[in-house]
C-alpha cells in the first residue's frame, strides 16, 4: 500500500515538463521514439520504482528487465526510508543544531549554532576574522579522516558554480542574498 501511495504522490507531484525534457533528450541519444520511451518510463515506475531522473541517470532504456530489478531507485530508496526510519525522529537529522549535539563526539570539529539572535557569538566563530579586514573570502575545504581542512582561501571568490541552471531552478541568482546581508550589517553598523 505504501508503494501505490507513494507513486501517487509522485505522480501528482511530477514536473512533466522536464520529463518531457529528458524524454526529448534520450529520444537524441537513442533514435528511439518519444511514445515507446515515455510507456517504457512509466513501465520502470510501476515495475521498479524509477522516475525520469533514475531511468535517464542509469541508462534504464540499456537495459534488460533483469538488470533494471537490481538498481536501487527513487521509489525503492523510499520504501527503505519508510520502512527503517521512525519519522518520530528523522527531525533530529534535519535539525542541524540537535543534529550536532548529538553527534558531536564524532564531528571532530568546532561547531555553533545559527539561530539569529545570537549573531556575536556566529562572527566570533567564523576561519575569516583571522584577517578582518577580509571579508568577502572564498573558502577551499576538503574533507579528510580526521576532519574539516582548510585548504586556502580566495580573496576573490568564485561567482559561478553556485549560479549555474542546475543550481538555480527558480533562475534568481545570489546577488538577493548579498543585498540582504549587506542591507542587515549597514543596519548593525548604524546602531
Amino acid at each position: 500500500m505504501a508503494n501505490v501511495k507513494y507513486l501517487f504522490q509522485r505522480v501528482m507531484n511530477m514536473n512533466y515538463k522536464a520529463m518531457w525534457e529528458k524524454i526529448s533528450s534520450i529520444h537524441k541519444k537513442t533514435g528511439r521514439s518519444r511514445l515507446a520511451i515515455f510507456r517504457d518510463m512509466k513501465d520502470c515506475a510501476v515495475k521498479y520504482g524509477a522516475g525520469y531522473m533514475d531511468y535517464d541517470l542509469f541508462e534504464m532504456y540499456n537495459l534488460t528487465p533483469e538488470q533494471r530489478d537490481t538498481y536501487l531507485t527513487r521509489g525503492r530508496n523510499n520504501a527503505l526510508v519508510v520502512k527503517y526510519n521512525d519519522k518520530a525522529y528523522t527531525g533530529q537529522f534535519d535539525d542541524k543544531v540537535q543534529f550536532n549535539t548529538l553527534f558531536g563526539k564524532y564531528l571532530h570539529r568546532d561547531w555553533v549554532p545559527v539561530t539569529g539572535d545570537n549573531r556575536e557569538q556566529v562572527m566570533a566563530f567564523l576561519a575569516a576574522q583571522v584577517i578582518p579586514q577580509v571579508g568577502y573570502v572564498g573558502w577551499d575545504v576538503c574533507f579528510t579522516p580526521n576532519g574539516p581542512c582548510l585548504v586556502e582561501g580566495n580573496p576573490f571568490p568564485g561567482h559561478d558554480i553556485y549560479q549555474l541552471p542546475v543550481h538555480t531552478p527558480d533562475k534568481i541568482g545570489i546577488m538577493p542574498r548579498f543585498r540582504e546581508i549587506e542591507a542587515e550589517e549597514k543596519m548593525m553598523n548604524e546602531e
